[in-house]
């Protein structure tokens, strides 16, 4: 759904360059690699390299969520997911699509500065990242 969205210009696509970093060569053919590369040269496919203030924001989100306890436990995120989450912040998108179950109990929390965060889904008109 929501790559028929970024195809058909109605969504823009913000991609960390830590999303990136986990499409590992021996999981896909040389032809899907290829197609990513191509989806990626799109004008609504937003590349973003991880810069200092990035880091420095998913700090803050790893340790705001290691500090206040959900039911009880400490919640910890992995440097990867906070720099993901970062990103998004810093880029203002309307919507972090996510697979992980973990992400989804952050979304709209002041941990991530009230960012959604849920399974993808029709976005048209939004700036998402995945």
């Amino acid at each position: 759904m929501v790559l028929d969205q970024i195809y058909m210009l109605k969504a823009t696509l913000v991609v960390a360059v830590t999303t990136y970093t986990e499409i590992l060569r021996a999981k896909h053919s040389q032809k899907q690699l290829e197609e990513f590369d191509k989806f990626l040269l799109r004008s609504n496919v937003i590349k973003v390299d991880t810069t200092f203030q990035i880091a420095q924001k998913a700090e803050r989100i790893r340790s705001a969520a290691f500090e206040r306890p959900k039911r009880g436990q400490k919640r910890n995120i992995k440097t990867p997911d906070a720099t993901i989450i970062s990103t998004a912040i810093i880029y203002g998108v309307d919507v972090l699509h996510s697979m992980e179950p973990r992400h989804h109990s952050l979304s709209e929390s002041d941990i991530v500065d009230g960012l959604r965060i849920e399974l993808p889904q029709d976005s048209s008109g939004q700036r998402a990242l995945l």
